[in-house]
């Protein structure tokens, strides 16, 4: 069992999308914001649940990551399209790789939304930003 196992398979399909590269995927570090990327994706950890799955002591955990999208603002329809592209690609493979190549034995898009802070703004960049939270369950005999 291992948080970093499911969030690197998460990784892997992440990168695996056509609209981002290996160097537009981030765990953890905003600082990819000022390295001149176009639209990038970065994971957070949002935290776990656990609950004891059977009588053989089996536990469930339940860990969820968000996967901030952030483009730069060129105009709205431009931006807005975008985001829509990668998110669509991003759930669509999560859908159709559950275990992600990993440790995990499901894991689900279980909700998404523009950030509070529609824009973020670097350096005096701007971009736009969504974010998607993604539940990643294991199951542990310990």
């Amino acid at each position: 069992m291992s948080y970093e196992d499911v969030e690197a398979g998460l990784q892997v399909e992440i990168r695996a999308t056509a609209t981002l590269t290996d160097e537009q995927v981030s765990l953890h570090d905003w600082l990819i914001l000022g390295y001149g990327h176009a639209q990038v994706a970065i994971l957070e950890y949002l935290g776990f649940t656990a609950e004891r799955d059977s009588s053989d002591l089996d536990t469930l955990f339940r860990w969820v990551v968000r996967i901030n999208l952030l483009v730069k603002y060129t105009d709205d329809a431009s931006g807005n399209n975008l985001l829509r592209d990668i998110r669509d690609e991003i759930v669509v493979r999560i859908l159709q790789n559950p275990k992600l190549n990993s440790t995990a034995f499901d894991s689900l898009p279980i909700a998404g939304n523009v950030s509070e802070e529609e824009e973020i703004v670097i350096g005096g960049v701007r971009f736009l930003h969504e974010w998607i939270d993604v539940a990643i369950e294991e199951r542990v005999n310990a």
